[in-house]
């Protein structure tokens, strides 16, 4: 059984495990996978950041249906936010995404634990210390490994496993079998 804070990818992004638990369980409740920007332990990777993803917990994700994400990835215990594009002197300093910080994860960067703490006190996260947007409702929610974490590792070796066979295409295995198998592997994920 992995360590919460090994290293592993989601998306194609180095994040934990504890981190992908958390995305995995949140994709699960949406009904689709989370297409992840930017993941954690990037450290310098984008100066625009401003070290948020140097340490675990933290991953930008894609803005399509955002209200939505921000809602179920607070549910799961993330401080996150919906990013509007950024223009500042004619200089575009990111794309529109949404924003996510895993409270309670031990290897949150010094500036993602600000963010957390702007989030608990109601605040946007950024320099401005403007009032959060986002719905309220779940700010006390935090994400816990223990609490499934065999059922979690188990359903993330089959997801592993039937995504290796998509890509390898075993001959023999249809395509539907694979999606029917990832489909079976998510539900074996604890809901939190």
């Amino acid at each position: 059984m992995p360590h919460p804070y090994d290293r592993t990818t989601y998306g194609g992004h180095t994040v934990d495990w504890l981190t992908r638990a958390a995305l995995e369980a949140t994709a699960l409740r949406l009904g689709y996978d989370l297409t992840v920007l930017q993941g954690s332990y990037n450290t310098g990777g984008v100066s625009a950041s401003a070290g948020t993803h140097d340490g675990g917990g933290a991953v930008d994700l894609a803005p399509a249906d955002w209200q939505n994400k921000v809602r179920e990835m607070r549910r799961t215990g993330f401080a996150a936010w919906h990013r509007p594009e950024l223009w500042v002197n004619g200089k575009k300093v990111w794309g529109e995404h949404i924003h996510c910080v895993l409270i309670g994860n031990r290897k949150l960067s010094p500036a993602a634990q600000v963010q957390v703490a702007e989030y608990l006190r109601g605040e946007d996260g950024l320099a401005d210390h403007r009032p959060d947007d986002g719905p309220r409702d779940f700010v006390n929610n935090r994400f816990r490994w223990r609490t499934g974490a065999k059922r979690i590792s188990h359903a993330a070796a089959l997801i592993e496993k039937a995504r290796a066979t998509l890509s390898t295409g075993i001959r023999g295995y249809q395509t539907r079998d694979a999606r029917t198998a990832l489909r079976e592997a998510a539900q074996k994920l604890p809901k939190p």
